[in-house]
């Protein structure tokens, strides 16, 4: 099935190269961080999902094409199966600095959701405060806690440029 639909102009295709994270999970490829972009819904199981390993300041980084993007919205689907209490306090921020293990981004805050998410499978909308331009998006555990961050699909909203 599909990821989210909304009215917006969708980031896609070529103008995501590769998303990176913190952290694996695991290693057996069920929960890579390309799953987390792959415009697909897991309804059951966990296979196709990203997890970050358990650690401080978790992330999830887009790295967009050489091109800057301008990020608008996006929006994020939880796990389906569980987890919906610790899907909290995620920092979203974009601009031109990679993510670094350990630390939190030195980007520009887009976007905050303080959550919990309120069920399992929650389709969480977060706006940025201001169109925010770069080419890294990282979605980012801002709290002091080593819980790990969890996803089904994101999807971005922007377009090319400033």
């Amino acid at each position: 099935m599909e990821g989210p639909t909304e009215t917006c102009h969708k980031i896609k295709g070529s103008n995501v190269v590769v998303a990176s994270s913190s952290s694996v999970y695991d290693d057996t490829g069920s929960y890579l961080p390309t799953n987390a972009i792959d415009n697909l819904v897991i309804y059951e199981g966990s296979n196709g999902l990203f997890r970050s390993d358990n650690e401080q300041h978790a992330w999830l980084q887009i790295s967009f094409n050489s091109t800057t993007m301008t990020i608008e919205s996006l929006t994020i689907i939880t796990r389906l199966d569980c987890c919906a209490d610790k899907f909290k306090n995620i920092g979203v921020y974009v601009g031109n600095d990679p993510a670094v293990k350990g630390n939190v981004s030195r980007n520009k805050k887009c976007a905050f959701y303080k959550g919990p998410a309120p069920f399992s499978g929650a389709m969480l909308k977060l706006e940025c405060q201001m169109p925010t331009s770069g080419r890294y998006l990282v979605i980012q555990r801002i709290d002091q806690t080593s819980e790990p961050i969890t996803t089904n699909e994101i999807s971005l909203c922007g377009f090319e440029g400033l």
